[in-house]
């Protein structure tokens, strides 16, 4: 045959061998026109369509377009710690604006500040007495371990999505509204107070549903130093903010507002965008779920209402990490909720010089909690693999 009939035969194989591209799979059949191909164009062809081929097998989706979609692709989990995280350290950090913006409601500051607001003048809130101001600090414990158990029944029966998502924006609501009960009384702080403490019982239920739930086993140690550094986080952000909220223009009862609407925009988008199952989760891909479920067993709700209380309590190594906890958070505690008051009366620092120093010995206690936390996981694959090395070097 002649030219074009060698043209018209090589047609075909032209069409197989071009590479396939996504966006326009017929491209390389109309640049071609159907002009033939040497050996070494076909085998350049051949190896682009199987590096190609490869790639799209790969992936962990299996499929290229499907992989775009997934917006987060196998990383959602990571998304939801961040924002579980930022959840439970506005709640703490809730609790912690009453211990700073005490300090700016003197009565000087006081004054000024509605002046400024409001263009009028108007009588300053009330001021505390040390007792009252230690029992709305005793009141957010005491509430909290009071609805600690019925948090846990009810996390079991709806899960976090429903449950922390209504505490977080009662948490909100609270924080809002401590300005105004400053000017009614003590007690309608304290009720404010006492809401505030029935939300943060939420907290540590919270992050032993969600690492149970979301976690892969490689990642235990990591995701759980993460939210538990929620405690540090909190102050390392609370106090500089609040720090110059309290100089500025707005004033003590700027603290709260600023808190508690981040608190509540937080929990509006945690209602929306969580899910009590990675299963159920929009962004999360099928290979994330293999992914976390392995090493996992599920549990009905019936078997998760029967905890078991009587054998934990006669554990004696739960004994020791409460005993322990206990320890820790006795000191931290302390520091995070006096150090403003100890800074700004006993050292006679500056409120804005306050906030700053706070914040410094939470932020390296939040630094170094995330390093265990990524090392231990490290530490333990390492344990793993010399054990294995061992194992085998005895055989």
């Amino acid at each position: 045959m002649g030219k074009n009939g060698n043209s018209n035969v090589n047609a075909p194989a032209v069409e197989l061998n071009m590479t396939n591209v996504d966006l326009n799979p017929n491209a390389s059949a109309n640049t071609s026109n159907d002009r033939p191909m040497g050996k070494f164009s076909r085998r350049i062809s051949n190896v682009s369509t199987a590096i190609q081929m490869k790639f799209r097998t790969t992936r962990e989706e299996g499929d290229f377009t499907l992989g775009c979609l997934k917006l987060f692709h196998t990383r959602t989990r990571f998304l939801m710690m961040v924002l579980v995280l930022l959840c439970l350290a506005s709640v703490w950090s809730n609790i912690l604006t009453f211990n700073f913006a005490v300090i700016c409601m003197a009565p000087a500051h006081s004054v000024s500040n509605m002046t400024s607001l409001n263009g009028t003048d108007e009588k300053p809130p009330i001021e505390f007495t040390p007792r009252q101001k230690s029992l709305l600090t005793a009141a957010v414990a005491a509430s909290a371990l009071a609805a600690n158990f019925p948090v846990v029944t009810l996390v079991n029966q709806f899960g976090i999505r429903t449950v922390f998502s209504i505490l977080g924006l009662l948490s909100a609501v609270a924080t809002c509204l401590i300005p105004t009960a400053t000017y009614y009384g003590y007690y309608y702080v304290l009720g404010a107070r006492v809401l505030q403490g029935i939300a943060f019982a939420a907290n540590f239920p919270v992050i032993g549903a969600f690492t149970s739930k979301w976690t892969y086993y490689k990642q235990n140690g990591l995701f759980v130093s993460v939210l538990v550094a929620y405690v540090q986080l909190s102050p390392a952000l609370t106090m500089p903010v609040s720090g110059t909220l309290c100089t500025s223009s707005w004033g003590w009862p700027s603290v709260y507002y600023a808190h508690g609407i981040f608190s509540l925009i937080l929990f509006v988008l945690f209602g929306t965008f969580f899910r009590n199952s990675p299963g159920k989760h929009p962004f999360v891909g099928d290979v994330e779920i293999k992914k976390i479920a392995v090493g996992k067993s599920e549990c009905s709700k019936e078997e998760l209402r029967r905890i078991p209380y009587g054998p934990i309590l006669k554990t004696a190594s739960v004994w020791a990490v409460w005993i322990a906890a206990i320890g820790n958070f006795t000191c931290v505690n302390m520091m995070f909720l006096y150090s403003p008051s100890y800074l700004h009366h006993v050292l006679k620092f500056q409120v804005h010089s306050t906030g700053l120093s706070a914040a410094i010995p939470p932020f390296l206690q939040f630094s170094i909690k995330l390093f265990a936390g990524f090392t231990s996981d490290k530490s333990k694959r390492a344990t793993d693999r010399l054990s294995s090395l061992a194992r085998w070097c005895h055989k």
